[in-house]
């Protein structure tokens, strides 16, 4: 036989001690704790953690989570399709709103999950360092979630669902927690009107890395992109290439055109050191 202590007076303790308790529960504790009744929910999300990152991977029937505390070996959670509504959406809405993140890579997430992006509501703002995953339209307004100033890396893949149309970049240029971001990879298929998101990273003075892929519009010259960016000071310019200063003197903003993959265009931001000569290269390379 075994001995199993059981502790039976828990609802009648103070609020002031049950949080202390919960300061000592691990994370599959507090889970189920936040499952017993509302005050028993708001307690065990009042109780904030770091984790180094949350990620996603879908591989036909394989989904896993894989959870890294940072501390100890990571966890894996495997799930199948029909339980994302009654399994994985309670548990993400509990990681995002007491989990202080490093990583939320959903970059191999399954279509389903995506759909349900959209649906999540933060009791709390979101504290989440990095995020890297595919978005459309509608999910985009996951990111209202974030608390502002919150997100230092964004890897950001826009896929239109549907009629959903082009990348909405004047609603996305006022989310409060893109002007902390440091270190952007964007890739966007459809955006005339690119000169904002350039705007927006000479404004929040962007880290030498950060870059943005998109097509290129016929009827759009780097001519336009000067007109379009006249209070900055263009240090290179060619038919198919314009660099300019940054307000770090030590860094510069580059617009290059390739015919070489279908008339794409990159936006980079590069070190001011690196030669004029080498720059097509560098920005192709890397």
């Amino acid at each position: 036989m075994t001995n199993q202590s059981k502790f039976e007076n828990w609802n009648f303790l103070p609020e002031e001690m049950k949080l202390s308790c919960i300061r000592f529960m691990d994370f599959k504790t507090r889970y189920r704790l936040r499952a017993t009744s509302h005050t028993e929910r708001r307690l065990a999300e009042a109780q904030k953690f770091s984790w180094e990152s949350v990620e996603m991977r879908s591989w036909r029937r394989r989904k896993e989570i894989l959870l890294n505390f940072g501390f100890r070996p990571k966890t894996s959670i495997y799930y199948q399709e029909n339980q994302i509504e009654s399994m994985i959406v309670p548990l993400f809405s509990f990681i995002f709103n007491t989990v202080k993140l490093g990583k939320f890579d959903f970059s191999w997430a399954d279509y389903d999950f995506y759909q349900h992006l959209q649906h999540f509501v933060a009791s709390s703002p979101y504290q989440i360092d990095s995020v890297s995953g595919t978005f459309s339209f509608q999910t985009l307004r996951f990111l209202n979630n974030f608390a502002p100033n919150s997100i230092k890396h964004l890897e950001l893949e826009y896929e239109p669902l549907g009629h959903e149309g082009r990348f909405p970049i004047n609603q996305f240029v006022l989310y409060p927690m893109i002007n902390s971001i440091k270190l952007w990879y964007l890739t966007v298929r459809t955006i005339p009107d690119y000169e904002r998101i350039a705007r927006k990273w000479m404004e929040i003075d962007v880290d030498v890395g950060s870059v943005m892929f998109f097509n290129y519009y016929e009827n759009r010259t780097t001519d336009d992109f000067v007109s379009g960016m006249e209070d900055y000071t263009v240090v290179q310019k060619s038919p198919n290439l314009v660099r300019m200063e940054m307000k770090d003197k030590e860094k510069h903003m580059v617009l290059y055109v390739t015919y070489k993959w279908d008339k794409k265009c990159f936006i980079k931001i590069v070190s001011s050191d690196s030669p004029e000569s080498q720059i097509t290269d560098f920005i192709l390379r890397n």
